[in-house]
Formats: C-alpha cells, structure tokens, sequence
C-alpha cells in the first residue's frame, strides 16, 4: 500500500511538471510568433517607407523634367510667334498649372504618409497604393498631353 501511494505521489509529481514544461514552452512559443510578427511588420513598413521615397523622388525629378521641357518649348515658340502662339502658350500655361497641382497634391500625402507610418496597417498600406497608382496615372496623362503639344507645335 505505501508502495502504491509513493508511485501515485512520484505519478502525479512527473505529470505536474510535464504540464508547467509544456506550459512554458507554449508561452514561449506564443512570445516567439508575436515577435516575428512584429519583425514583419517592422519589415514591411521599412520596405513601404523605402518604395515611398523612391516614388517621391522619381516624381519630383519627373515633374522638373517636365517643367524644363515646357520653359524650353515656351522660350523657343516665342521666338517664333506664328500661327496658334497664343493658344499653345494657353496650354502650356494649364500644364504648368497641372503640375504645380501635383506637386502640391504628392507634398500634401508626403506629410499624411509621414504621419500614417506612425500607426502603420493594412488599410494604410492600401491607401498609399491606390494614391501611387492614381498618381503615376495622373503624370503619365499630363506628360502625354506635354508630348502631343511639342510634337504638333501648330496648334
């Protein structure tokens, strides 16, 4: 009988341990998968703040472009003032215009990105890609209207 209840004492001693180890073990596998979860997420908002300054910094760069051909194509055409001068510098007048609305428009969601990356999520994420998205389209428009009035400066 003393036999008995020393193996039931040394049975229930064995089980309890098993159980605080297994224990621990699944809390510290818990705090291993919120780690990596925040390494991740760390990961992700770096790589987002990194295409974000490279797309601000090709668009800034763009947009100069852009600005410089229209003063070159406007220094050149009035030189010349011939037929449709002065509707050609309306346009490029309304192009320039355009493009100091998207510089405004890109410096105003650079400071809300700035703002956002504090509270980074999914639906921020989101939010930048269809601006991006929204943006280059914009660009590329007013660059093709650009393009269509240097190579038909009768108009």
């Amino acid at each position: 009988m003393k036999n008995v209840r020393f193996l039931a004492i040394v049975a229930t001693a064995v089980i309890f341990s098993c159980h605080q180890i297994s224990n621990r073990q699944l809390n510290d596998a818990r705090v291993s998968v919120k780690d990596a979860k925040r390494i991740q997420s760390d990961s992700v908002k770096a790589k987002k703040i990194a295409d974000w300054k490279q797309f601000k910094t090709e668009s800034d760069h763009k947009m100069a472009k852009l600005d410089n051909d229209i003063t070159s194509f406007h220094n050149s055409s009035v030189k010349q003032k011939n037929n449709g001068w002065q509707k050609r510098n309306s346009l490029l007048h309304k192009a320039r215009t355009d493009i100091k609305k998207l510089r405004e428009k890109l410096n105003k969601k650079s400071i809300d990105f700035d703002h956002n990356m504090q509270t980074f999520n999914d639906i921020v994420a989101q939010q930048n890609e269809i601006f991006i998205r929204e943006f280059v389209n914009d660009l590329e428009q007013l660059n093709q209207s650009v393009n269509k009035l240097f190579n038909d400066p009768g108009k």
